[in-house]
């Protein structure tokens, strides 16, 4: 008898950082995954002092939108000034 497991992983990126992240057996958020891993990728806050922007599969996503088995997202920050 043969057993399949089903991996439950996205790719998690931000900037030059990259992850990938067992996600939970409960239905997650972008939001959720991204709170959860904010310091490991130092992700900026939502509706903080720099904006923020969800890519999922290539695509502009809300918080709102549930994570799938296999995704990818990305979390591009705004340029900011130097000096």
């Amino acid at each position: 008898m043969t057993t399949s497991t089903r991996t439950r992983q996205v790719r998690l990126v931000c900037g030059a950082d990259e992850l990938l992240v067992d996600l939970p057996e409960h239905p997650i958020t972008a939001a959720e995954l991204l709170k959860n891993y904010a310091t490991t990728l130092n992700i900026p806050p939502a509706g903080g002092e720099t904006p923020r922007q969800i890519v999922i599969n290539e695509a502009r996503a809300r918080e709102s939108q549930p994570i799938q088995p296999g995704d990818t997202v990305e979390v591009l920050r705004e340029a900011t000034e130097k000096g």
